[in-house]
């Protein structure tokens, strides 16, 4: 179990530290854009891209794959100015041990299943919003990808 935590808090430091590195005055991109990714793509047995499949950043010999990441473009605040409003997301992930989110670099508290839906806070205050998506793997292998959520009245 502790290893588990280790290989967690692992991945999301490095995370943080390269977010922060990053952080000076990034461009607004587009609600609904992928944000942080590489060219790799996950493939099926047959070597094809599954439909709806997105490009995800992967470290690690045994690095989980993601199969789908979909995040609505925008939301409709239903909980009033500031508060967060549930953001509905699918996702299916394969090898990985631990799923979890973040949102603008805040972890999402709770246990996502590995894969399906899940709803995801995000502040209602008409910002863009970056979800992030972290797969990690029983050998702390990790899979990151990102997704840009729009809030507003």
């Amino acid at each position: 179990m502790s290893n588990r935590r280790s290989g967690v808090a692992l991945a999301l430091g490095a995370v943080a530290v390269l977010a922060a590195a990053c952080a000076a005055d990034p461009p607004v991109p587009r609600p609904g854009a992928e944000v942080g990714t590489t060219t790799t793509t996950t493939t099926d047995a047959t070597g094809t891209a599954p439909t709806g499949s997105l490009p995800a950043t992967r470290s690690g010999p045994n690095a989980p794959a993601v199969a789908n990441f979909t995040v609505p473009p925008s939301v409709l605040c239903t909980t009033g100015p500031g508060a967060p409003v549930p953001v509905p997301v699918s996702y299916a992930v394969t090898g990985a041990m631990t799923v979890t989110f973040t949102v603008d670099m805040q972890q999402v508290v709770g246990q996502p299943p590995h894969s399906g839906t899940y709803e995801v806070p995000v502040p209602c205050d008409g910002n863009a919003h970056t979800i992030v998506l972290f797969a990690v793997a029983t050998d702390t292998s990790t899979t990151t990808q990102s997704k840009v959520v729009m809030t507003g009245a």
